[in-house]
């Protein structure tokens, strides 16, 4: 009998990373292997030693990391740039041995990893390069569907983001949001519920609330104004007839398609002024965005667009104005989450 294989998941600060790296190992520990994780924390300091050693466990606080000890590891999950050179450096401690499996997208060379598992919003070419496995969206748990307690009316979940990059949810972005939402729930003969995240703007949630309040069959949480309260939104995606999702989320999308449950995309456009001309534009995060998309090699480019573009092409989603359910959904299984998991295997399977 062939002796269970072990992996470890390295856990960093990001939980979007996170969970992706916790639903592959959970596909791989389904199918007989050891799943573990080691959580890392890091210095503050850690880009720079990163980036000048690229192989090291420099930037990690031991102290407050688990340990990183034999025996070692088959297989090495991992996500985020801060830990690709703890990655690396795990390999180099086991003589090689150790296969590296990165998820989303890598800074350093591609050639530095077994497989990556990676998304449309990343510029990885699978027909370029042998290591590359593109799925249609990023990991995600698909949600058990669960019926709505007695005499709840079904509805249509609002799945609300915020700013991302270059794109900004305005007041008015805000209402014409709300408007939107309301007549798509009509539309289908839906209740309204509404969920905002910790990237909306407060002021753009406060005119999303004020627009709806008082509405028959509209129940709005705002992520702001709700602090303390328990959040709905995993309830929500378990019991929801269909989802309107703001289109710059790719983790909200990839949750409400994995459901298997008719899916709308609502636009967040970008600012109708020049960059240079909004208080936003030269914040930190916006700002270093914009540099990356001109600067950064073209690998290291991101592009949520994409994402959004083949959905729509493959019609596993439909835009809000068209209130016909798009004929792709209905399969909660189309996830990627066992093409990974496959790929992974078939990997394990090569000398």
């Amino acid at each position: 009998m062939e002796p269970t294989r072990r992996v470890w998941l390295l856990v960093g600060p990001k939980a979007g990373d996170a969970t992706q790296l916790r639903v592959l190992g959970a596909a791989l520990a389904a199918r007989g292997w050891h799943v573990e994780e080691r959580r890392l924390v890091f210095h503050r300091h850690e880009l720079a030693t990163n980036l000048l050693l690229r192989v090291t466990r420099s930037g990690l606080r031991r102290d407050a990391s688990d340990a990183l000890l034999p025996p070692w590891p088959e297989l090495v999950l991992t996500a985020g740039r801060r830990n690709e050179p703890v990655a690396r450096w795990i390999r180099r401690a086991s003589g090689g041995r150790t296969r590296l499996v990165h998820v989303g997208r890598p800074w350093a060379a591609l050639r530095h990893f077994d497989l990556i598992v990676t998304t449309p919003q990343y510029f990885l070419d699978p027909a370029a390069h042998g290591n590359v496995l593109r799925l249609p969206l990023p990991l995600v748990p698909a949600p058990a569907r669960r019926a709505l307690p007695a005499g709840e009316a079904p509805f249509l979940a609002l799945l609300v983001g915020g700013d991302s990059g270059t794109r900004v949810l305005t007041e008015a972005g805000a209402l014409a949001l709300a408007d939107e939402a309301l007549a798509l729930a009509r539309a289908r003969g839906l209740a309204l519920r509404v969920t905002t995240s910790p990237r909306t703007p407060p002021a753009a949630e406060a005119a999303l609330a004020a627009r709806l309040a008082g509405r028959e069959g509209v129940v709005v949480h705002g992520w702001h104004g709700a602090r303390g309260r328990e959040n709905p939104y995993g309830a929500w995606l378990a019991t929801a007839d269909a989802f309107l999702v703001t289109d710059e989320s790719m983790s909200m999308i990839a949750e409400a398609v994995a459901t298997g449950r008719p899916v709308w995309l609502a636009p967040i456009p970008a600012p109708n002024r020049p960059w240079w001309a909004t208080r936003r534009g030269w914040r930190w995060k916006p700002l270093t965005h914009r540099l990356a998309q001109r600067l950064a090699p073209r690998r290291l480019r991101r592009d949520t667009t994409r994402i959004v573009t083949a959905l729509l092409e493959a019609d596993r989603v439909r835009p809000v104005t068209d209130p016909t359910p798009a004929a792709g959904a209905g399969d909660p299984g189309n996830t990627g989450v066992e093409a990974a998991a496959e790929a992974v295997e078939a990997l394990l399977r090569r000398p």
